[in-house]
């Protein structure tokens, strides 16, 4: 089943409780269940007093008010559909467009910061493991992982291993995802 069936059928199903919904009455039960339980219309009375299925009617008129009945609600609720298909395709345009321009504004933004991670990590790979450690202890957590992480792992192993037991445990478990 495409995933346009699967909304359409989905819809189907919702469309009688949001109609409901929005009118503030009772809402009609689903088209399935409604056939379900349905039980014949009656309209005329037979020969023994009996009421008869319209579709039984001696008039002639086969369960044709019912038909029309239900064609129209039927219509009803595919025009519904069409238009709450509308809303949706164009909120999902809209979500699109809104997608697209954070996407636009953070990707400046996202290459400005790993430009500077790359400078820290030059910084860092130049000095002495200890006094890389000191500093590297009093940066905020992410960023001192994310600086360990870019360099090479001989010098990261270098600087872990001098540096502040807690600290490389907890720097370490944000490497591997942990």
């Amino acid at each position: 089943m495409s995933p346009r069936s699967a909304l359409l059928a989905l819809l189907l199903l919702l469309i009688p409780a949001l109609l409901v919904r929005a009118q503030g009455a009772a809402p009609a039960p689903a088209p399935a269940a409604a056939a379900a339980t349905a039980q014949p219309e009656t309209s005329e009375l037979g020969a023994g007093g009996e009421t008869l299925p319209e579709a039984q009617a001696p008039s002639g008129q086969p369960a044709g008010r019912a038909q029309a009945r239900r064609a129209l609600e039927v219509e009803a609720r595919e025009a519904a559909l069409r238009t709450l298909e509308a809303d949706i395709e164009a909120k999902l345009e809209e979500l699109r467009k809104l997608q697209l321009l954070a996407q636009e504004t953070l990707e400046p933004k996202r290459k400005r910061e790993l430009e500077d991670v790359q400078k820290l990590v030059k910084f860092y790979q130049s000095m002495k493991p200890k006094n890389a450690a000191s500093l590297l202890e009093a940066l905020p957590l992410p960023l001192a992982t994310s600086v360990l992480r870019a360099m090479k792992a001989r010098e990261a192993a270098k600087i872990l291993n001098v540096m502040e037991a807690d600290r490389a445990v907890q720097i370490s478990r944000l490497m591997a995802g942990k």
